[in-house]
């Protein structure tokens, strides 16, 4: 094994380990860690504890606000045990705009073999990227998603809501 397979052995393990796509290893790898990223976590983006402690409300109540209506939406049929994992946003550093938001969804679904006593499990996840309108401030994402029902509060610059994104997504 040549040190170039090796190391590019050693690069594929690592995006897999993080998460990273391939393409994108080499540029995370070489970054210099004082270039600021031109996109970062929404969390990470927030000036004031105020507000990433708002952001942290928010998505623990869009978690509540899902699992509140599952039973009687989304979660019927194949997958009834959905689970809402995590919503994620991205912010420019510099303009302070969204870049994406996502939901991300998992469920199962299991049955056991009578002859085997084996358990099948299929596993899916789904990942909902919210009906954000372009150009849209992390700042007033965050103030128009506060409160107690941000599933269905209305998105910054449009006329519809996180819940009407989820429709088209699971």
């Amino acid at each position: 094994m040549t040190i170039r397979s090796l190391l590019a052995s050693c690069t594929a393990i690592a995006c897999l380990a993080f998460g990273l796509p391939h393409g994108d290893a080499h540029a995370a790898m070489t970054r210099s860690t004082t270039e600021t990223p031109a996109y970062v976590d929404m969390h990470s983006y927030l000036p004031t504890w105020q507000e990433r402690d708002a952001w942290l409300g928010v998505i623990y109540q869009l978690k509540v606000n899902f699992d509140d209506i599952c039973g009687d939406t989304f979660c019927e049929g194949e997958y009834s045990n959905l689970e809402a994992l995590r919503y994620t946003c991205s912010a420019n550093t510099t303009t302070g705009q969204v870049g994406e938001c996502r939901f991300v969804f998992a469920a199962s679904s299991e049955e056991v073999d009578p002859d085997t006593g084996k358990v099948r499990s299929a596993v899916h996840q789904w990942q909902c990227a919210s009906p954000l309108a372009p150009g849209t401030d992390a700042r007033q994402l965050v103030a128009a998603l506060q409160g107690s029902r941000p599933l269905w509060a209305t998105l910054p610059g449009t006329s519809t809501t996180l819940y009407e994104g989820l429709t088209g997504c699971l």
